[in-house]
């Protein structure tokens, strides 16, 4: 049986820091890796490695987080990003986002495109004298002593120590019944890695560990329902969801479409209405939320979204009076009066500013629909990573029941739940932050440091 100081399953962001953290530190590393390559849900992110400018701040956003994970977020998250610059990856300037993060990009590739920096990271990796074994996912845990014994297909691996990085469960069906509910898991589309079942939180749960908080919330977008390509789920999020008006099937508003950043709210209510699908309804000034002073797009949606959509199909009405929307949407199945109704109710509230009054209320963007042209879009809640998983300490270390740590085991990335919860700080930087924790505490673990 082969031996090494720390085994790490997933070679995604939270894996790769954690095995070149611990590597760092003189252990021996293997990781095990369920696709064909490197990168996980990180080689089709946005590549922004986001960060709280301080704890204050993030409690007031998330207050349904973990205090304490959150604490050592913000602790370490600009320091993780130079360590991660100091091995030679590339990485941007800082960018504000809000009043409350900061960002520096990825410097390889483009936004749902990252898989040449992580395949860099996993270079790194490999250079320090970790070894990645590809179509290897972790299937088996077993205790034998003081070591673990690691099944993944090939000759069993003896590890003193395991860091579960699999990447979260919102690829599987069964769990996001169990958890966030069964209309969801009918609802939900998918908007990152189809590895990501929920693996290491299988295998915790094995051993005895508990599910952290939030474990029924999850970061996810308003999507178009239609057909796309893994790399232009990104690019055709219509951020601007949350300046425009969402409509059920009924025809009725269900949630405050503007209390969440990048509209990453709106998915968790939508997966809960009338067979799943939706309607975003918005006109010129709502558009063009994202289009800076000077005319062009910003960063959040750099080229036009409504050119891109008709590339690819997306399932889109538009009319120069708002009566003529709502034409299309009756043609489209909506019932005619019922929308004619909402809509007539929002804008009389916007216009009398009483928007607060609303059902759902309106707290931001209290905006009449009244900017021709007028346009509706089809949509599907997706779903891009799990806010609940494992129950972690601010050391990651794999907790009990009963709070207390279980020897031998580490969780980092989307698998270490309860930091986020409905809203949305970053699982990027998450993932590097308590991935590099869980690679050094695991090496310190077993005595390397």
């Amino acid at each position: 049986m082969d031996s090494v100081d720390v085994a790490v399953a997933g070679a995604g962001m939270a894996g790769l820091a954690a095995a070149l953290a611990a590597a760092e530190r003189g252990a021996t590393v293997a990781v095990f890796e369920k696709s064909t390559r490197a990168g996980g849900n990180a080689a089709v992110s946005a590549g922004m490695l986001l960060g709280a400018r301080d704890y204050e701040a993030l409690r007031r956003y998330i207050p349904e987080g973990d205090p304490d994970l959150q604490r050592m977020l913000c602790a370490e998250i600009f320091d993780a990003i130079d360590w991660l610059a100091a091995h030679d990856l590339p990485i941007g300037a800082p960018m504000a986002h809000g009043e409350f993060r900061v960002s520096r990009p990825m410097g390889l590739g483009a936004p749902a495109n990252r898989a040449v920096f992580m395949e860099i990271l996993a270079d790194r990796v490999v250079a320090a004298g970790g070894t990645i074994a590809y179509s290897s996912p972790v299937t088996g845990l077993k205790r034998n002593g003081g070591s673990l014994a690691i099944q993944s297909g090939g000759p069993t691996v003896e590890a003193r120590a395991l860091v579960i990085a699999t990447g979260g469960f919102q690829a599987n069906r069964e769990l996001i019944a169990r958890y966030i509910g069964a209309d969801a898991a009918e609802s939900l589309r998918i908007r990152s890695r189809p590895e990501a079942t929920g693996d290491g939180l299988a295998l915790a749960l094995a051993q005895g560990a508990a599910t952290s908080r939030n474990m029924a919330a999850f970061y996810g977008h308003t999507m178009a329902d239609c057909p796309l390509p893994i790399t232009m789920y990104q690019p055709l999020t219509p951020y601007f969801a949350r300046a425009g008006i969402l409509l059920n099937r009924d025809g009725r508003r269900f949630v405050d479409e503007t209390t969440t950043f990048i509209e990453e709210g709106n998915a968790q209510a939508a997966c809960h209405q009338p067979g799943g699908v939706f309607y975003l309804v918005f006109d010129r000034r709502m558009y063009d939320i994202d289009r800076a002073p000077g005319g062009e797009r910003t960063r959040t949606q750099a080229e036009d979204w409504l050119e891109t959509a008709a590339r690819f199909g997306v399932p889109l009405w538009t009319a120069e009076t708002v009566d003529g929307l709502i034409a299309h949407l009756a043609e489209a199945g909506l019932p005619a009066r019922a929308v004619e109704g909402e809509l007539a109710a929002y804008n009389a509230a916007c216009r009398a500013g009483a928007a607060d009054r609303l059902t759902p209320p309106r707290a931001n963007f209290r905006w009449p629909l009244e900017n021709p042209p007028f346009t509706a879009l089809r949509c599907v809640p997706g779903i891009t990573g799990t806010s609940g998983g494992i129950a972690v300490d601010p050391d990651c270390r794999v907790l009990d029941a009963s709070g207390k740590p279980l020897p031998a085991l580490f969780a980092a990335g989307i698998d270490a739940g309860g930091v986020y919860g409905k809203h949305y700080g970053g699982f990027l930087g998450w993932s590097l932050v308590s991935g590099r924790k869980a690679g050094r505490s695991a090496a310190a673990s077993v005595g390397r440091n």
